[in-house]
C-alpha cells in the first residue's frame, strides 16, 4: 500500500459518527483524493448534496487534514475558510448546472471539464 493509500485508509478508520450520513458514504475514495492539479467536479457535486457538510468540514478543519475533498473543499480551500479568509458556498455550475461547493462563490465551473468546454464554445 503506497503512503497516500495508507493515509486514506488512516483517515477512513478515524470517521466520526455523523459519517453514516455522509454524501460520500460508498463512494470511491479515489473521488476525494485527486493529484494536485486534477478535477474533483465529481467530489464537489456529492458534496454539495451532503447533509453533513458542515460537520465533514468542521472535522477536516479541527483534525486540519491536509490532503483530499472534505466538505468540497480542496486543503488550500479549507485552511482559507479555517483562517477566515473565505466562506463556504454552494453554486450552479455554468457548464453543466449542477451544484458544486466553493469558497466565496468564486468559481463559475464545477471542474476543468466545464471550464474547458465553456473555453472552447463556440459562441
Amino acid at each position: 500500500m503506497s503512503a497516500s493509500l495508507d493515509i486514506i485508509a488512516e483517515i477512513a478508520v478515524r470517521l466520526p459518527r455523523w459519517h453514516l450520513a455522509a454524501g460520500c458514504r460508498g463512494e470511491d475514495l479515489a473521488i476525494f483524493f485527486v493529484d494536485r492539479g486534477g478535477d474533483y467536479s465529481a467530489a464537489r457535486k456529492i458534496c454539495a448534496l451532503c447533509p453533513v457538510l458542515s460537520e465533514c468540514l468542521d472535522y477536516a478543519i479541527t483534525e486540519d487534514l491536509n490532503m483530499g475533498i472534505f466538505a468540497g473543499l480542496s486543503p488550500n480551500d479549507r485552511r482559507q475558510v479555517a483562517q477566515g479568509r473565505a466562506e463556504v458556498a454552494l453554486k450552479a455550475c455554468e457548464g453543466c448546472g449542477d451544484l458544486f461547493v466553493t469558497i466565496n462563490a468564486l468559481a463559475d465551473f464545477c471542474g476543468l471539464s466545464c471550464r474547458q468546454r465553456a473555453a472552447y464554445a463556440v459562441v
